[in-house]
């Protein structure tokens, strides 16, 4: 099960020779994501042979032009390839409004529905939840309102161990083995005990991205124990 980070720019406001402003690509699970969308990112999308159509969330951390002004592309290109899936957006208000605008003066209307996910300024708030992760937003110290975000992998169910399964376990069986529950009878006697047939989890991973940013001391509570850590740091 994948937890990989590409990492599609990082060159600060102005792009430069072989660099593009921020972006990066996020694979948890086969759940793609997209974080902020400066100027070139489709193309480092292409590059890297990433597929447009499976990244399903965009969270953008503040609007200014080097986090967001490659999006309208994106979307165009998303349009023009067919899209049919729901694409959602994270981003502070504001984004919506430019989003609208473009397409009503280019007289578009997407093949797709774009879901718009308000971030709150100043607060730390879960803004996504399944059963394999959650992803948080936490404040940051910047000229305005922008927030990093924070990917957590939730516990990972207990592994079957092949070797120690009688050949003719049910099915039914199996699937609580995995769920990490023991196995009883209808009378309740105890008939398979999960540690003795199944393997300790995968390990969980976590992924804190801070774009613009002072630091200050609450920054390190939201970054507590997290595993990997992408601190932009253009400015003191």
């Amino acid at each position: 099960m994948p937890f990989q980070l590409t990492i599609l720019g990082a060159s600060g406001a102005i792009p430069a020779y072989g660099r593009f402003t921020s972006s990066q690509y996020l694979n948890i699970q086969n759940r793609h994501f997209l974080i902020d969308c400066g100027e070139g990112a489709q193309l480092q999308i292409a590059k890297t042979n990433i597929s447009l159509h499976k990244i399903t969330r965009i969270f953008i951390s503040h609007l200014h032009g080097d986090h967001y002004l490659g999006l309208m592309g994106l979307l165009f290109t998303m349009h023009l390839n067919h899209r049919e899936t729901d694409l959602h957006l994270y981003s502070h208000r504001g984004l919506d409004e430019i989003i609208l605008t473009q397409l009503k003066h280019s007289h578009s209307v997407l093949n797709y529905k774009i879901h718009f996910h308000e971030l709150i300024p100043g607060r730390h708030e879960v803004i996504y939840d399944d059963e394999v992760i959650t992803i948080e937003s936490f404040p940051l110290m910047h000229r305005l309102a922008c927030s990093g975000f924070l990917f957590k992998e939730k516990t990972k169910p207990r592994r079957i161990d092949k070797d120690r399964l009688p050949p003719d376990m049910k099915l039914q069986y199996i699937a609580q083995l995995k769920l990490g529950n023991d196995i009883h009878d209808e009378e309740g006697h105890l008939l398979y005990k999960n540690e003795n047939y199944t393997l300790a989890p995968r390990p969980s991973h976590s992924y804190a991205y801070c774009s613009d940013t002072a630091l200050f001391p609450e920054l390190t509570r939201y970054l507590k124990d997290v595993d990997l850590l992408y601190h932009e740091a253009t400015f003191m």
